[in-house]
């Protein structure tokens, strides 16, 4: 059964209550459970991966971490003060979405102070450090990976264990290619990212990112493309990131 880590709900199963888990359960692991995921966050170093996991699970082991909306931020100046997790001595409290802005702050890497659910996707995706997932391409829990942030409307988790397949090619596809307008012999090739750059799944800077591809990395084209409202030539590409092969739009300017 695959394990998250996540701020859950005060000892009197409300948004406040006094300071430190007074139950093991205000911020624990548990079970991962079926829910209306919209987002899988997954960091292209594994490094960061393992770090956030292992930031999450001490948090969770430690009885003076407790919840509460109202001290969401006391768990922060102890982390700010560069106390580790499991280290810290003094009540404190966290709620889901600060926990994991602990965990990213803790990692080196941007953070917002103020991050709620409503904003984290965009505070994450902001941070260049992580691949962005839609849950639902997952047609099972089994291929998470340890270290990867979900997040549904109102809650987000951290996943503790490796699914069966997380090592496994999962194949996130976008629009096919008898979408594209155009085909052309000259674009039926490998290409490399100039800088970090986008996967969309919409031939325009309006489509939502599939993935960040860093610099250099191999994109294969068999020439479909799509050109948008400002002349830009979107290609319709496939790649494989950190196991997972997506099929979706960059742009030609970052490509050679």
């Amino acid at each position: 059964m695959i394990k998250i880590g996540h701020a859950r709900s005060s000892e009197t199963k409300s948004k406040n209550g006094v300071a430190g888990d007074q139950t093991k359960e205000e911020v624990s692991i548990t079970d991962f459970y079926k829910a209306d995921w919209l987002y899988v966050f997954r960091a292209t170093n594994p490094m960061t991966a393992e770090d956030i996991a292992h930031f999450v699970e001490r948090c969770c082991l430690n009885d003076k971490i407790g919840y509460s909306q109202n001290n969401r931020y006391t768990l922060f100046y102890q982390i700010q003060k560069g106390n580790e997790p499991d280290h810290i001595t003094e009540y404190c409290d966290c709620d889901c979405s600060s926990l994991v802005m602990c965990a990213l702050y803790y990692c080196h890497l941007p953070s917002y102070m103020y991050m709620h659910t409503g904003i984290e996707k965009d505070c994450i995706e902001n941070t260049g450090a992580f691949q962005t997932i839609e849950y639902k391409t997952f047609s099972d829990p089994e291929y998470l990976k340890r270290g990867d942030i979900l997040l549904k409307s109102g809650h987000t988790a951290v996943v503790l264990t490796n699914g069966t397949k997380c090592n496994e090619v999962k194949k996130i596809v976008t629009k096919s290619e008898v979408d594209c307008q155009y085909k052309e012999a000259k674009y039926n090739t490998a290409f490399y990212c100039v800088e970090s750059c986008n996967m969309r799944d919409y031939p325009s800077l309006d489509g939502l990112i599939m993935c960040v591809l860093p610099k250099g990395h191999k994109v294969r084209c068999y020439g479909f493309y799509n050109i948008d409202s400002r002349n830009v030539h979107w290609l319709y590409v496939e790649t494989e990131l950190n196991g997972i092969t997506y099929y979706g739009f960059v742009s030609k300017k970052v490509l050679i």
